[in-house]
């Protein structure tokens, strides 16, 4: 219902917010880094892209405002494969720190879904940045991120794959619910609130287990046609 749907969203704003600022602290981390060997031009764009995460939190909390007040949400039919190259540059530090080897296959020719960006991108980084997390203890030529768009029955699937820890199959079932997690120190409330946005968008989100380790988590919206111009 919308009052569920709305349960959930207030229950994830603080981990919404929680996405860009923690974007923000490892580019300030790199700023650091940067200091010491007056990389400058380096630097600078660090710089930039702390800028840039902060009008991100400002922009996801004006949506999920706006969206806990019943307005209604920014919907705009837009390319799957932008959606994950702008995520992926915003994780770009994150991977190089990691030590992540990112395999991207997008989605042949252009496809659209008619979503709300800042809230299929929060999706984006929260399975991603999970993904990241599952192979701390990977061994470092082994651990890659695979991404993968593509066009299925009429829908936008994107898949996202790593080579971690796994997950618990008996956690398989409740890995989406509130309050649910894998993570020793975690809420549960990112996969719950990522099943929430994917789900007001018409779509569905599934987890599997790789072979012979890792993850795959899958998200699927409707296609829609690019608007054409006359």
């Amino acid at each position: 219902s919308r009052l569920t749907t709305l349960g959930h969203m207030a229950a994830g704003l603080a981990h919404e917010i929680n996405q860009p600022l923690a974007a923000l602290r490892l580019y300030a981390t790199a700023v650091e880094d940067m200091v010491a060997t007056l990389d400058v031009p380096d630097l600078l764009d660090c710089v930039k892209r702390i800028d840039q995460q902060s009008l991100r939190a400002a922009e996801i909390m004006r949506r999920m405002r706006n969206f806990a007040n019943l307005g209604s949400n920014k919907r705009e039919e837009i390319e799957i494969n932008r959606l994950i190259q702008e995520v992926l540059a915003i994780l770009e530090h994150e991977f190089k720190r990691g030590r992540v080897r990112v395999d991207v296959r997008l989605a042949e020719g252009a496809p659209c879904i008619r979503c709300d960006a800042i809230q299929i991108q929060q999706v984006l980084v929260n399975l991603i940045r999970n993904a990241v997390e599952a192979m701390n203890e990977t061994e470092f030529d082994e651990r890659v991120l695979t991404i993968e768009a593509s066009v299925e029955n009429e829908r936008v699937s994107v898949r996202i794959s790593d080579a971690g820890c796994g997950i618990d199959p008996e956690k398989m079932d409740t890995l989406f619910k509130p309050f649910r997690s894998s993570k020793a120190s975690g809420m549960g409330i990112g996969l719950s609130i990522c099943r929430t946005i994917v789900e007001s968008h018409g779509g569905s989100i599934s987890v599997e287990a790789n072979a012979p380790r890792g993850t795959t988590f899958r998200f699927a919206i409707p296609l829609v046609e690019p608007a054409r111009t006359a």
